[in-house]
């Protein structure tokens, strides 16, 4: 009768661990795109230079999109992008997308004064 309480326990044990297991490495396919911009630090610039650089990192992403327009990602999920801005107002948008076609965007808002 002990071993069998014992054979019972390991197993139910074994299966929670399995479970726990399986519900970690799914996380990330739960969660779809992730964006996160590191330059500029606010969503809303004013520059007086003429070239911007949008950098930042994106995790669970297949592509990636800068005003439509496919741009690198590193192996690492890092990437960098560097524009020339006219002088105006212009509305920059970046946008991740995963390999289910689950899409997440951020969008700036940059004036270049001179």
């Amino acid at each position: 009768m002990r071993r069998a309480s014992v054979r019972w326990f390991l197993s139910l044990l074994g299966a929670v661990a399995l479970a726990l297991y399986v519900a970690f490495q799914a996380r990330n396919l739960i969660s779809g795109p992730t964006l996160a911009l590191e330059s500029p630090s606010a969503p809303q610039s004013v520059l007086e230079e003429a070239y911007f650089v949008v950098a930042g990192t994106a995790r669970n992403t297949t592509a990636l999109f800068l005003n439509g327009r496919p741009i690198f990602i590193s192996p690492d999920g890092s990437f960098k992008e560097d524009l020339a801005l006219p002088i105006g107002y212009t509305v920059l948008t970046v946008e991740a997308q995963d390999r289910f076609g689950r899409r997440t965007e951020r969008t700036l808002e940059v004036w270049r004064i001179r």
